[in-house]
């Protein structure tokens, strides 16, 4: 058996500080995707809530009599409480714009408009919830409409039909 003296020469080259290099080349690839991840759940869940409050305010719309759209007191009261903020007195904030407050604090963000046709039937109302947000961290915007009412958000907005009633 020989003794060596001083280091030992392996013959695999030395490596160290290769996995720094590599994990920060990694990071470069991953943070990017972990944030877009983000702002795609943020958005989403906005979108989920939209929809949802826009079924809840146009069931609301849906449940008023208000005849056919010549009958301009009715279409008023009913737009009204269609299309109430929540910086509006009574009758009150309107159903879609209540649900969107609770789920998602977004209730000042939220613009829900009504209108009343008479095509195919009389009346048709066309029911709108659209709010306009931040992302949530603002990396990655693409495939999200961008808010014309305030620049540097997003915006996702639902219409639904109410024909007839």
């Amino acid at each position: 058996m020989r003794l060596r003296l001083g280091r030992s020469r392996s013959k695999r080259p030395r490596q160290r500080g290769v996995a720094v290099i590599e994990f920060a080349l990694a990071l470069v690839f991953f943070v990017p995707l972990i944030l877009g991840i983000l702002d795609y759940g943020y958005y989403f869940y906005v979108a989920v809530n939209v929809v949802e409050a826009t079924r809840i305010g146009a069931r609301q719309l849906a449940l008023q009599n208000v005849g056919n759209c010549a009958n301009l007191a009715a279409v008023a009261a009913a737009r009204a409480l269609a299309t109430a903020t929540m910086a509006a007195g009574p009758p009150g904030p309107g159903p879609a714009t209540v649900y969107m407050n609770n789920q998602t604090g977004m209730g000042t963000k939220t613009t829900v408009t009504a209108s009343c046709g008479i095509v195919p039937s009389n009346p048709t109302w066309n029911f709108k919830v659209q709010v306009d947000f931040p992302p949530a961290v603002g990396i990655l915007r693409a495939g999200m409409h961008p808010s014309v009412a305030v620049p540097g958000d997003v915006e996702f907005s639902q219409t639904v039909y109410i024909g007839g009633q």
